[in-house]
């Protein structure tokens, strides 16, 4: 029997170290060796990505996986997961602030313009297309899933997911940790699911121009003590910042503050916050 060869990987690892922080401290990744082509924030991510993976071992799972029914549904992006997981209804800007002037609802009446201009992005089940894809493991925290060649949207690592299983009745949100095609072209994917069931809202950053400032679909992710969870807000890039955000939630409107970046996937961010006792 071969005995097993290692590889030391220190060296590695001091360098991906001082490659990352100089990223993170806003150097361009052509200066410091990394290739003009590379681009922010994607590079750094997948640097992080690299330095776990070969210098770190595989990271421990929380849970442990276990046999899973054969299929589930999945559609990809904060606005189709929106539509999903509100039951199929296409987000809609609240009525309390319709953010159209006077004006605005005459060309409305009358000309279209302004339809055209605040019509969601997703308004219908065709423009969040759902697939199906196979389970091939599970955990409470994340599948294991597999896609045959030429069945489905380009999907990327990092990208925000919503999984229902076949035998589920809700859908969950997630992200893709790793893709891998094998020799038959078939996509594998690693999904970690975010804890607690999604919440859909509406919020737009505070203080604002409410005529001009569209709310965003946003998403409640509860806290779950069973996995050491807070409560975080999932937020499109655009609308995150330190500062407050106006959430309406049914018929309440209050405004949170957020108090730090949890993470930042392709086309989402996770964001810890705060709440005020008094609603708006």
């Amino acid at each position: 029997m071969t005995a097993p060869r290692y590889l030391d990987t220190r060296r590695l690892a001091a360098t991906l170290k001082k490659r990352i922080y100089r990223l993170q401290q806003g150097d361009r990744p052509a200066a410091i060796g990394l290739g003009a082509d590379c681009a922010q924030p994607g590079c750094a991510r997948l640097l992080a990505q690299v330095y776990h993976y070969w210098t770190r071992g595989r990271p421990q799972r929380l849970l442990p996986r276990r046999h899973a029914s054969p299929r589930a549904e999945l559609c990809f992006g904060l606005d189709a997961a929106y539509f999903h997981t509100a039951g199929g209804k296409a987000f809609t800007q609240p009525q309390r602030e319709s953010g159209l002037k006077r004006d605005d609802l005459e060309d409305l009446r009358l000309l279209g313009r302004a339809a055209a201009a605040s019509a969601p992005a997703v308004s219908t089940a065709a423009d969040a297309p759902l697939e199906v894809w196979e389970i091939r493991d599970e955990s409470a925290l994340g599948f294991g899933l597999l896609r045959h060649p030429r069945q489905g949207a380009p999907v990327a690592q990092n990208q925000l997911v919503a999984v229902r299983p076949f035998d589920g009745k809700r859908f969950a949100l997630g992200t893709i940790r790793w893709l891998t095609i094998g020799a038959d072209n078939d996509m594998q994917a690693g999904i970690r699911m975010f804890p607690g069931v999604p919440v859909p809202l509406a919020a737009r950053p505070w203080p604002c121009d409410p005529e001009t400032e569209r709310f965003s679909p946003v998403f409640l992710l509860p806290a779950v003590a069973a996995v050491h969870s807070v409560e975080t807000l999932v937020l499109p890039p655009e609308i995150y910042r330190q500062g407050q955000l106006e959430v309406v939630a049914a018929e309440a409107q209050y405004t949170v503050t957020l108090t730090g970046l949890l993470e930042k996937g392709r086309g989402y961010v996770l964001a810890a916050f705060t709440c005020p006792a008094t609603v708006r």
